[in-house]
């Protein structure tokens, strides 16, 4: 999986663990006496990706991890990301909404994660 930005590129070591991909539609509804509800449905809401798993390389210190996955990830949170090399209808530009890291206690060089994304017709990202 690579995750690429301006000029930077980064190819995450391992798969992540876990892909959930969640579609929804903005739909509020309105009573009616004596039947079932009626349904507006004004359109998608944007697409959410979640990303989960765990972050190792053999050889990396914890420096070294940090440098090169999770501190360049974390400097992206509100900003566009190309995500390439998933499943095909995920290889987009999304915006990264959310990146939590964990360091895994008694072991060395060991971290989870968890990132979601967000992805629409258009991206207007305010800097």
């Amino acid at each position: 999986m690579k995750f690429s930005w301006d000029s930077t590129q980064i190819t995450w070591p391992r798969n992540p663990k876990s892909i959930v991909v969640k579609y929804t539609s903005i739909t509020k509804s309105l009573t009616k006496p004596g039947s079932k509800a009626i349904l507006l449905s004004y359109g998608m809401k944007p697409d959410v990706l979640t990303l989960e798993g765990l972050l190792y390389e053999k050889g990396k210190s914890d420096s070294d991890l940090l440098n090169d996955y999770l501190l360049p990830m974390l400097g992206r949170v509100y900003k566009e990301v190309t995500i390439s090399e998933l499943d095909s209808n995920l290889n987009d530009t999304w915006i990264l909404t959310s990146f939590v890291y964990r360091k895994v206690g008694g072991y060395p060089n060991v971290y989870t994660y968890k990132m979601e994304f967000y992805r629409g017709s258009e991206h207007h990202v305010m800097e």
